[in-house]
């Protein structure tokens, strides 16, 4: 069975050869401590962690999409304005987290003559890289209504301000941009991608930004219809990815049509064990070695110990996908990562295939 089978298998929930397993984002300065150094190629690094740690799949289009440099900081850290007209400040772990400095849209009521960036802006040479050369399951990366969405009119309160003071001009911005983000999940199909993750991060450790009543009245309804645009396009699986306590929220996202859900953090209060019982016959459950601890301060024992009682706890059954709970910071031991892994295939391996 070979990496798009067996992640397939996953989310039909049947059980493959063993536990499928794969990671979003490795940090540059963790990329050097797992292979020594560089060969100057950024896919050739990459592949040969994808080789070493044996993951099967990936995701690509993770970041923000740099239109004009404007400059640096006094750290040496970029100002860039995106193709949505956003400008930031580059983070410490690059285009993953930059700090919003200036938004397109200074009023609501231009959200009906903003122009949306030509759908050129979005490449799918990544896309088209590791599907053409490689046999891992591909992952296109789009956007919901709300994480990325907040940057256009001004940031998080904006967006919560206009949720009551303005929401029809706001439900009219949320309804163009998942339509849109839809188009750009087509674009990453026909370039290959075998599924696509819409990320929108609803919620913090302690529950969801905004009250789950609010969300169902002004973002569940157009991510619903994120969701069918791109399988009328092509019947793909669809993941949902939201960081935090999303406890709350499962009953409509599995509403939303999507076939899976990532990364279920464990830190954040979210129970892996009640979601499988409660929801595994519809989600894939993709996540959650905790990094928050384990992975980051933990010993390779420590590792190997939650691998292990995971995938006894999710696995049976098939529908589960095991990966780090968030990125793989420069903060997390090289023998941690490898452990992680290489737990995963002690471990991970099904009797039978189903």
């Amino acid at each position: 069975m070979n990496h798009i089978d067996r992640v397939l298998c996953a989310f039909e929930h049947k059980e493959p050869d063993k536990v499928p397993k794969g990671e979003w984002f490795i940090d540059p300065a963790l990329l050097i401590k797992l292979i020594g150094k560089t060969s100057g190629s950024h896919f050739i690094d990459l592949l040969h962690i994808w080789e070493i740690l044996n993951m099967d799949l990936k995701a690509t289009n993770v970041g923000y999409e740099i239109r004009e440099v404007l400059g640096e900081d006094e750290e040496g850290r970029k100002i860039f304005k995106d193709c949505w007209g956003c400008v930031y400040k580059e983070s410490k772990i690059g285009l993953l987290t930059p700090a919003l400095l200036d938004s397109p849209i200074k009023d609501i009521n231009e959200v009906y003559s903003y122009k949306f960036p030509s759908l050129d802006e979005f490449k799918t040479d990544e896309v088209q890289l590791w599907a053409e050369n490689t046999d891992y399951f591909i992952f296109g990366v789009v956007s919901g209504g709300f994480e990325r969405l907040t940057s256009l009119v001004g940031g998080f309160e904006n967006y919560m301000i206009y949720s009551k003071t303005n929401r029809k001009e706001l439900e009219y911005l949320i309804k163009k941009y998942t339509q849109y983000q839809a188009e750009i999940a087509k674009k990453y199909i026909k370039a290959g991608a075998h599924g696509i993750i819409i990320a929108d991060d609803l919620a913090y450790n302690s529950g969801p930004f905004l009250s789950p009543d609010l969300l169902r009245e002004i973002l569940f309804p157009y991510l619903r219809e994120e969701v069918r645009i791109i399988k009328d396009f092509k019947n793909v699986p669809v993941v949902f990815h939201s960081d935090g306590n999303v406890t709350s929220l499962l009953d409509d996202i599995v509403r939303l049509g999507v076939d899976g859900i990532h990364p279920l953090e464990k830190h954040a209060g979210v129970d892996i064990g009640m979601v499988k019982k409660k929801y595994g016959d519809c989600l894939c459950l993709m996540g959650n070695i905790d990094t928050n601890y384990t992975l980051p301060y933990g010993t390779p024992q420590e590792v190997e110990k939650e691998v292990k009682n995971l995938i006894e706890t999710v696995a049976p059954g098939g529908g589960f996908i095991l990966r780090a709970s968030n990125l793989l910071t420069a903060d997390i031991p090289k023998v941690n990562v490898l452990a992680m892994y290489y737990a995963a295939e002690k471990y991970g391996v099904y009797k039978k295939c189903s």
